[in-house]
């Protein structure tokens, strides 16, 4: 990236990570923890003791994924409202990067700061629905599916090198 772009992309980048920061420091003193919180939470401390559901218990139809993201953290750092809050706040700022990555990818370096612009400081009712008091699986889905169709993009478009074998793995992964 030459330095032109650098100076619009690094601000941008700056802002979204000042605004979700300042959502998730006003939640961890102000908001209480919810049942959208502890359901995943719970379910995250039961895949540390050796469960593996592939889908939320009574539900047949929302995957996993928050939950074993959840029980990454929670065995790095504890079961406390910080560690259940922690994954939002990554992935959100997550999602930004990587929608810039695609955008760049599929587009331009224009589309690619015009997507992180809009998603830099977004609708207040979806960033404290992301950080606040996340929905189940929203971040998660937005997230690690713009990036399989990343990677995706690569696999086609990019020609085989070293790294391809990397990039099926992480798609099948995803």
């Amino acid at each position: 990236m030459n330095r032109r772009w650098l100076w619009l992309w690094v601000p941008l980048l700056l802002v979204a990570l000042a605004f979700r920061i300042g959502f998730f420091v006003f939640a961890l003193h102000h908001a209480p923890l919810s049942s959208d919180e502890a359901w995943p939470s719970l379910m995250a401390m039961h895949i540390l003791k050796g469960e593996f559901p592939v889908v939320y218990w009574g539900q047949t139809y929302m995957g996993t994924q928050e939950s074993y993201l959840d029980a990454g953290l929670i065995a790095m750092f504890g079961a406390t409202t910080l560690t259940i809050r922690l994954y939002p706040l990554v992935l959100s700022f997550l999602f930004v990067a990587v929608t810039y990555g695609l955008a760049v990818r599929v587009f331009d370096r224009v589309a690619g700061l015009v997507s992180v612009a809009l998603l830099a400081v977004p609708v207040p009712y979806l960033t404290m629905c992301g950080v606040l008091v996340p929905p189940d699986n929203y971040l998660a889905v937005t997230t690690l599916g713009s990036l399989a169709l990343l990677l995706t993009h690569d696999l086609v478009y990019r020609p085989a090198d070293r790294w391809t074998l990397w990039r099926f793995g992480g798609l099948g992964f995803l």
